[in-house]
């Protein structure tokens, strides 16, 4: 598969998010447009860093020692790492910033769609470009149905009234199952 292709199938048709519900409290939890766009950069920082050096540690040390049953612990400890060093980077260089946007960090360390980028990419695949590809679209596909998400509901709270029972939860539960059918129905284009 070319990475034009990878990436319109991790962006749109086989975005995990809505298609295997991975991380979905983490879009619950990002209620303005700025703050899901501050830590969807972040993440995509994040899952590209650690993703390289994930690629480097298991394939250079887990394969050739026989170790690849430690792989969860070792991608665990590398998105933790590369997040530490984001937030040390962001205190050091940019503490308004790191201010206004610090308490997000931790979200992005727990995030469910790093790992699940580096446990089921790097293990299959030897093609360097191919996990870039991935790391790259899988977080965008993120970045875009939470910024969709945001607007939506900023839209639902400004324009129209909600019956009580579908109002919170409810209502982003139903956004969310109608974005994953209309981006699952263009997956097969």
């Amino acid at each position: 598969m070319n990475i034009v292709n990878l990436l319109l199938v991790g962006l749109i048709g086989g975005n995990i998010v809505l298609s295997q519900f991975i991380d979905i409290s983490l879009l619950r939890n990002l209620r303005k447009l700025d703050v899901a766009l501050f830590v969807g950069l972040l993440m995509i920082d994040v899952t590209l860093v650690s993703s390289v050096i994930f690629f480097v540690i298991y394939h250079g040390l887990l394969v050739p020692l026989e170790l690849t049953f430690l792989s969860f612990l070792f991608a665990v400890f590398i998105v933790a790492v590369v997040s530490e060093i984001e937030a040390w980077i962001g205190k050091r260089f940019f503490p308004k910033l790191f201010e206004t946007y610090g308490f997000y960090l931790p979200l992005i360390t727990t995030n469910a769609v790093i790992t699940f980028v580096l446990m089921t990419t790097i293990p299959s695949t030897l093609n360097l470009g191919t996990i870039l590809a991935t790391s790259l679209a899988v977080p965008l596909g993120f970045v875009m149905i939470n910024l969709l998400l945001v607007i939506y509901q900023e839209r639902l709270e400004k324009t129209s009234r909600i019956p009580t029972p579908f109002q919170g939860l409810s209502i982003t539960l139903i956004i969310l199952a109608l974005m994953a059918m209309a981006l699952i129905g263009l997956g097969g284009l």
